[in-house]
């Protein structure tokens, strides 16, 4: 069993090493001439899709490589839809060609581009108005500085908040409200977006691409096949060998992306069956050292998925109710536990991904409450593999 399990994770670990780089989602191109070409575009962290398009006409195809100089722009079509425009930008004394991330379009437009410098993420916001005159905001770390009396104290960059009251001074009330914005994209989006309210000219159309989904719940269907591992358990007061039984289930996420995208609300069912060999000697002289057990489970619980990486890690936790049948000398019966799992779930393209989960679960039943006897209790860990659609 242990040979199964490494050959299993080396399997799994080379196959996740393979996809973590595959990310292809709907979308389209624009070419220099204006034209749009649908396709597949792999979505990946800002900083690559800043520095170019990895592009596909369809799924099977290969992979065509646009820079910002040879194509105008690229969107996907499905989830929060992001723009990308190509823009000639003055960056760090450097003039260079990046697709920028379009937020808001109007009387000013809004782009941000994320820069990695020493493992660091470094955000940069582009306000661009109506003459092309173009504003860059940026943002240097809080630096600890030690007085003459060796009290320490921490200097925060405020700079940009100068630069957004010029940007937005044609209007004195949203001007005044950039002095309290935050240096990041939501306070950013949200004053350019009231600007443009404010100011709107006719025919120039205000444009939010921090689009919101369609629909306001979202339901994802997931489908599974894996491994319960048993490594303690306690029967009528007697201990039983370890044992391995297969699992396939599914499961139904509910969650409302417009509100919290990485949050939802998990439901799974799940069956087994298991050839269980009991240590108890009476338990072997009447009914035979194996018999094989049914296990049926309905778990109800939460999951959070960190989306802003990759391999989409996530943390999941459930009320646990299971019910099994075919137990030779208890019958059948009901009884609760509860189960928790961290997880990756890296994209498949298209609005699909890998269901990865390593999870541990704890089960267990009173015979009689008064005094309180363990008729069953066990503890397992639950691999699981699948789809999500």
């Amino acid at each position: 069993m242990k040979e199964l399990f490494v050959i299993f994770y080396f399997s799994l670990f080379c196959y996740l090493t393979i996809q973590a780089q595959k990310n292809y989602k709907s979308g389209y191109i624009i070419t220099n001439n204006k034209d749009t070409i649908l396709g597949y575009i792999d979505c990946g962290a800002a900083s690559q899709n800043a520095r170019a398009c990895h592009f596909k006409s369809a799924l099977t195809d290969s992979v065509q490589l646009f820079l910002p100089d040879q194509i105008d722009g690229y969107q996907f079509t499905t989830g929060l839809q992001k723009k990308y425009v190509s823009k000639s930008m003055t960056l760090n004394g450097t003039s260079k060609t990046v697709f920028l991330e379009s937020h808001v379009q109007g009387t000013i437009s809004l782009y941000s581009l994320t820069e990695v410098s020493d493992a660091k993420t470094k955000p940069l916001y582009f306000f661009e108005n109506e003459n092309g005159e173009v504003n860059v905001l940026t943002k240097d770390p809080d630096k600890i500085i030690e007085s003459k009396n060796n009290i320490s104290k921490i200097r925060v960059d405020n700079k940009y908040k100068g630069i957004l009251h010029y940007i937005f001074r044609k209007y004195e009330s949203v001007g005044l409200n950039s002095s309290n914005a935050k240096f990041e994209l939501e306070d950013m989006v949200s004053l350019t977006k009231k600007y443009n309210k404010t100011v709107l000219k006719s025919g120039i159309e205000v444009r939010d691409f921090k689009l919101r989904y369609k629909h306001f719940f979202k339901l994802n269907y997931s489908i599974y096949g894996g491994i319960n591992d048993c490594f303690n358990g306690v029967y009528l007061g007697s201990s039983a060998l370890k044992y391995s039984s297969p699992v396939i289930g599914a499961q139904i996420n509910l969650s409302i992306p417009n509100w919290i995208k990485s949050f939802s609300l998990q439901a799974d069912l799940s069956a087994s069956k298991s050839n269980r060999e009991e240590e108890n000697i009476y338990h072997m002289l009447i009914n035979g050292t194996h018999h094989w057990e049914n296990l049926f489970s309905a778990e109800f619980g939460a999951k959070y998925t960190y989306w802003r990486n990759v391999l989409r890690p996530s943390i999941e936790g459930a009320f646990d109710y299971k019910y099994q049948t075919n137990l030779n000398y208890l019958g059948n019966f009901k009884y609760p536990g509860y189960y928790v799992a961290l997880g990756l779930n890296p994209s498949l393209g298209n609005d699909h991904n890998l269901l990865v989960s390593f999870g541990f679960e704890k089960r267990s039943i009173l015979l009689n409450p008064k005094p309180s006897a363990i008729l069953f209790h066990e503890s397992a860990m639950v691999i699981k593999l699948g789809f999500t659609y």
